[in-house]
């Protein structure tokens, strides 16, 4: 029998842990238990790796995704729409450099946000340029 390090599971630590902290299978709302159920077929000993969630009071479905009352629910719902389409979305905006005219792009809060962070002492001499000019 092996004592596997954290992050593995089975009877020669040869497979991931289904409920490690990246993964979390039953989120914030039900603990996770890995399982591991052992065969034997032919002389051939076979392992598979799953997990069960128990759900805390109020939530149930397979990774105790549902809620019992409404608001639970939609909320789930709305943040597995909002990481589907922040998925769709370009990891670093700033990259296709979005701000015009001298804008310089900031990333908001390591998300997919941004925002053109403009300077003005640029933005000044480039209007009195034009100013001079027209006049």
């Amino acid at each position: 029998m092996c004592v596997c390090n954290q992050g593995f599971i089975g009877s020669r630590c040869q497979a991931d842990d289904p409920c490690t902290v990246t993964r979390r299978p039953c989120g914030a709302n039900g603990a996770c238990f890995p399982i591991v159920q052992t065969q034997t077929i032919a002389g051939q000993q076979s392992e598979s790796i799953s997990y069960h969630c128990q759900c805390y009071s109020g939530f149930y479905g397979q990774n105790c995704e549902f809620g019992k009352n409404l608001y639970l629910n939609l909320m789930y719902i709305f943040k597995y729409i909002r990481n589907y389409y922040l998925s769709l979305a370009p990891a670093l905006p700033c990259t296709s450099s979005p701000c015009l005219n001298g804008g310089n792009c900031v990333n908001r809060n390591n998300t997919v946000d941004y925002y053109c962070k403009f300077l003005i002492k640029k933005n000044i001499e480039s209007f009195l340029k034009i100013f001079i000019k027209i006049y």
